[in-house]
């Protein structure tokens, strides 16, 4: 199967939730996103909130349907691991 740059981007994305197991459809805040330039302003697909590229990180929780994170904040990436760690 092949996947197309259109396919990967826009077939949604889906929220992990670590009391069920189960991955759960998630509506994403206006402008986040998976890759972007460095300096380049983008909003967290957790919290919604504007950072910088930069200082984004790759979320274990939001996906697309193909397992590939979209950006979050550092405070956004310490909750996932923290309620990561408390499912284990």
């Amino acid at each position: 199967m092949i996947i197309t740059k259109e396919k990967l981007f826009l077939e949604g994305a889906e929220k992990y939730d670590y009391a069920t197991g189960e991955y759960q459809q998630y509506m994403l805040p206006e402008g986040a996103v998976m890759i972007a330039e460095i300096g380049q302003e983008i909003v967290c697909a957790d919290c919604g909130e504007k950072l910088l590229f930069d200082d984004s990180y790759s979320s274990c929780r939001i996906t697309n349907h193909y397992g590939i994170g979209y950006l979050v904040c550092e405070k956004c990436m310490q909750q996932e691991m923290k309620d990561r760690q408390e499912q284990w």
